[in-house]
């Protein structure tokens, strides 16, 4: 059996890198996350916080009542209480508890997609028992919904003629923002220094046998590429560190 060359290991090696910046990117955006919400990045509870600011809802104080996540302070729904979904896509079911809850708000967006939100849907929970249980709709988790059922529901982007709640443009540019684009932004290298630098170091150490490049120098290398998003395979990260190196060129 054959040893893998150094290019192979050069190429298993930036994988792992990669996937290091990746995850190391991840744990710092949930944590600043965290902060925001009070709570988790989890998407249940992302969602829950992102309705409360839009919908002006005051959360319930725990992130495992009971049934609903808490009640709508202002507005033609005062006083009733929410039941918070955020899903990829709420075309492949909504989770109905058997506890009691007036409404539930569903987050929607693309399968893709965790945290993007390109359609929001409103449920009157007592209208949308008596219409699955009238088709022998099994209600529970993941319940089916037809595309008619969302439709009727829609209030965002475009309300659907009956309903009972119309955003403000305020509350349109506030969901506007999670859109999709800024949702799936990546890590940039420099939200990953450590990983980053490692790298570059790495690559200096294969032509500098003299010790040519000072510290300057690498840190001139790692600014030109530290505003970029981390690159989706190890040949573009490899692409991105010899940009870097061919800073110290025009040094």
């Amino acid at each position: 059996m054959s040893m893998p060359s150094d290019e192979e290991r050069g190429g298993e090696h930036a994988a792992l890198a990669e996937l290091a910046a990746l995850l190391g990117g991840r744990a710092r955006i949930d944590a600043s996350i965290a902060r925001l919400t009070g709570r988790s990045a989890r998407p249940g509870d992302v969602g829950e916080f992102i309705a409360a600011q839009v919908f002006d809802i005051e959360l319930a104080p725990t992130a495992v009542q009971a049934g609903h996540d808490g009640k709508f302070r202002s507005g033609v729904f005062a006083g009733r209480t929410v039941n918070v979904k955020l899903y990829g896509d709420a075309g492949g079911g909504i989770d109905i508890g058997a506890h009691p809850c007036d409404v539930y708000l569903v987050l929607s967006g693309p399968k893709t997609s965790r945290f993007a939100i390109t359609h929001v849907y409103l449920f009157d929970t007592g209208q949308l028992l008596a219409t699955l249980q009238a088709r022998n709709v099994k209600i529970g988790i993941a319940t089916s919904l037809r595309r008619a059922d969302l439709d009727a529901a829609r209030i965002y982007p475009d309300p659907a003629p009956t309903a009972t709640y119309l955003l403000t443009a305020e509350q349109r540019n506030l969901l506007a923002l999670f859109s999709g684009d800024s949702a799936e932004a990546g890590p940039r290298y420099g939200d990953v220094e450590a990983v980053t630098r490692e790298l570059i170091n790495i690559a200096v150490a294969r032509f500098d046998v003299y010790g040519s490049v000072k510290l300057e120098h690498l840190d001139a290398m790692f600014h030109t590429i530290a505003d970029r998003p981390v690159a989706t395979s190890p040949e573009l990260v490899r692409a991105d560190i010899d940009d870097a190196l061919r800073r110290f060129d025009g040094a």
